[in-house]
């Protein structure tokens, strides 16, 4: 997706309309700045994340932050970046 001239999710720097973007939700990244908020891996088209109190969190690392905010279950959903849609965390990835 192309940006729309709107400011990175992340890193709060502006982006291009021109520019290749990721989204997660209604926000936007710079690719380079789509990444794990705890272990800094790079997240791509297809890979499994959480949105975590506003940061994106790495299917690896989602166990570590969902035991500890596992009472408040609408901001620790992992989401399928296609479709935005929760995924059950019961359920084995």
């Amino acid at each position: 997706m192309f940006g729309s001239s709107g400011s990175c999710a992340a890193c709060r720097q502006p982006i291009p309309a021109s520019q290749l973007v990721m989204r997660a939700r209604q926000d936007a990244y710079h690719v380079d700045c789509f990444t794990c908020a705890v272990c800094g891996v790079r997240l791509v088209p297809g890979d499994r994340f959480a949105v975590v109190s506003g940061s994106l969190v790495c299917e690896n690392d989602y166990p570590k932050i969902y035991a500890e905010q596992a009472g408040d279950r609408r901001q620790t959903g992992m989401r399928c970046i296609s479709s935005g849609s929760v995924v059950d965390s019961k359920r084995p990835i």
